[in-house]
């Protein structure tokens, strides 16, 4: 239809169609533009909030290990590495209880860590590590759930370590 066709009065309310058209357009750019800002801005959060959790941790003179479900390895501090003798980048994605639990204690780090799953936080457990060199160390956990590391649940368990003060008593 040609524009000369029209009456002035549908010229008006085609004008304010349209114009309803861009608004409308105008508020579905503003969402969606808004929701990529929030969005990033949450992303960015995490960012930070990750790097202050890291700059804490690799200033703790603890052992500091988070577990998956399964009890594979997502991290380990560097004063873990220093303790254990592993790497991080060695053990990372490995089972820890295959590797730094001794079979006497598999069964009740397993059980700590499945409660600890499930809501119940871990406080003063004993258990030995084994160390890259075949030694053992003995520490004393502190575990609770983080519950969105990577998407899933995780454990974040911290140690210290008294091998010391124990071989002393014994002696």
């Amino acid at each position: 239809v040609s524009a000369d066709v029209l009456s002035p009065l549908a010229k008006s309310r085609l004008v304010q169609s349209f114009n309803k058209l861009f608004d409308l357009d105008l508020a579905i750019i503003q969402d969606a533009y808004h929701s990529e800002y929030l969005k990033r801005e949450k992303l960015a959060e995490h960012e930070r909030s990750e790097v202050r959790f890291r700059r804490l941790v690799e200033a703790a003179a603890c052992v500091v290990f988070i577990l998956r479900e399964d009890g594979t390895l997502v991290y380990l501090s560097p004063y873990s590495e220093e303790v254990t003798g592993y790497p991080s980048e060695e053990v990372v994605g490995c089972s820890f209880p295959e590797l730094f639990v001794p079979q006497v204690a598999q069964e009740e780090f397993s059980k700590a860590i499945h409660r600890t799953l499930t809501g119940a936080p871990t406080q003063a457990l004993e258990t030995p590590i084994l160390c890259r060199d075949g030694s053992h160390r003995w520490l004393v956990w502190n575990a609770r759930r983080l519950d969105d590391l990577e998407g899933v649940p995780t454990v974040l368990a911290v140690g210290q370590d008294f091998t010391e003060r124990r071989e002393a008593q014994e002696r």
